[in-house]
């Protein structure tokens, strides 16, 4: 793993010197290793057929660099879901298009439940709308969309071609009725469909979830 050699790297004794006095004589002696090999970091194989108890031990900055590798990668990680997928609604930055795109799919998750949504319910997600920088033309809209929906496969194609699928998670997720089995289906279709990764649901879901 290129992390785990950029750690050891990092790890090792400056300019060559050892730390801690006679530093490879003491690991030597901890682990039953020659200094050569240690100082080499090469551990060796494991003779055929011995046990479990009897297999050397992974040397102390191996196991310290590849355990830190791994909290960076996973950090790293982390980081580029929050790129790729931000969940913090600002229609704002977004164009007319774009904003439209998301009221037609708020406005479907309303009617994704069993029964017609109230109209208080409409007005909750019209405001929502509102608060997050959706503007009369997005209200407008969710209103049109409410009257007519629009064909969902073609709807989640142009949000997935606009690059809005986190935004439409959240949108739905707002509107849509949660406690109904008919609205919560809908929203692990979304999901699905549009291919969100878990870790990113999970966000929305903590998030948002009324």
């Amino acid at each position: 793993m290129a992390g785990a050699g950029l750690l050891s790297r990092l790890f090792g004794p400056a300019g060559g010197a050892e730390r801690d006095g006679q530093a490879a004589e003491l690991e030597a002696h901890a682990t039953g290793f020659s200094p050569a090999a240690l100082e080499a970091g090469v551990v060796p194989a494991a003779p055929a057929g011995q046990g479990r108890r009897q297999r050397p031990l992974a040397l102390p900055r191996a196991v310290i660099a590849e355990s830190l590798s791994e909290k960076i990668l996973h950090g790293w990680l982390q980081n580029r879901h929050q790129t790729l997928y931000p969940l913090t609604v600002n229609l704002r930055a977004l164009d007319p298009p774009r904003v439209a795109l998301l009221a037609r799919v708020m406005a479907v998750a309303l009617l994704a439940g069993t029964a017609a949504p109230s109209a208080e319910r409409v007005e909750a997600a019209s405001s929502w709308l509102g608060g997050v920088g959706g503007d009369e033309a997005a209200r407008a809209a969710l209103r049109a969309a409410l009257e007519a929906p629009p064909a969902s496969s073609v709807l989640l194609y142009g949000i997935q071609q606009a690059n809005l699928t986190a935004y439409a998670y959240v949108v739905a997720l707002v509107a849509a009725p949660s406690r109904d089995p008919a609205g919560a289906l809908f929203l692990d279709y979304l999901a699905a469909r549009l291919g969100l990764p878990a870790e990113v649901v999970r966000s929305a879901n903590r998030r948002y979830r009324r």
